[in-house]
């Protein structure tokens, strides 16, 4: 997967950023990720991981719209620009219209607005955060079944990709055009394991996986993070080896 121009809106930020005729940001690359910092506390999800595999990050303070866009030369010069559940409605606006790369969110269970959600290039999400993020209770059914949760993919993301882990014995990736079921060894269900998966599903779509093996890559990562908590600190390069460890499966994209 090709990471597609971010989500330009028609009214640039405040800043004077220069824009295409089509309103989107024109920025040099710089550096490989930045991690949007909601200001939860603590260590921000996903900075210290991506270092850990050799990514180049800028942090960015993602309080409110304003903080993001005092910080658009961070967005604008980077490959992907991740943001974590932390990250309020706002900024998150702002980044979708400042990001010229690939605009990358980890919900957790949190609603989003339909224009909103729309806006993110790549969702990373729990089977379980589906019901949250249309604002509703979850259905019945079982959660493992793929149809109930492509279903409800395309009903919150008709025209995007989103990768859902926890659906069946894996995850299942959802593109406009059709739609893959990826087996994993464990599934990513605890917040701190949900983040390294996204942590590592960015680091394979840099390093030049295909979706479907980048997902593969994640899983691993996250399974090696999640092996690895006991010990403190994340997964370095040599824990998990390099990107391209898992074998390529040819068309990886749905």
């Amino acid at each position: 997967m090709s990471a597609p121009a971010g989500p330009g809106g028609p009214h640039g930020p405040a800043g004077g950023v220069a824009r295409d005729e089509h309103g989107r940001p024109l920025a040099a690359t710089t550096h490989d990720v930045t991690v949007l910092d909601g200001g939860a506390g603590g260590e921000v999800p996903g900075d210290a991981l991506l270092r850990a595999l050799g990514r180049s990050t800028a942090l960015a303070p993602a309080r409110t719209g304003a903080g993001v866009r005092a910080a658009a030369a961070a967005v604008l010069g980077a490959r992907v620009v991740l943001a974590g559940p932390a990250v309020p409605d706002g900024a998150l606006a702002a980044a979708a219209e400042l990001c010229t790369g690939l605009l990358v969110l980890r919900p957790a269970a949190r609603s989003l607005p339909p224009a909103l959600r729309r806006r993110v290039d790549l969702l990373v999400a729990r089977r379980a955060d589906l019901a949250a993020l249309a604002g509703g209770a979850d259905g019945p059914g079982d959660p493992g079944d793929l149809d109930d949760v492509v279903a409800r993919v395309r009903a919150l993301r008709p025209d995007q990709t989103s990768v859902v882990v926890g659906a069946g014995a894996g995850a299942v990736v959802v593109t406009p055009g059709g739609h893959a079921a990826v087996p994993l060894d464990a599934t990513p269900s605890a917040d701190a394991v949900a983040d390294a998966f996204a942590d590592g599903l960015v680091d394979g779509l840099l390093g030049g996986l295909g979706l479907v093996d980048a997902v593969r890559w994640a899983g691993h990562v996250a399974a090696r993070a999640a092996g690895t908590a006991q010990r403190g600190g994340p997964p370095h390069r040599d824990e998990v080896g390099p990107t391209r460890v898992l074998p390529p499966t040819g068309g990886s994209t749905p």
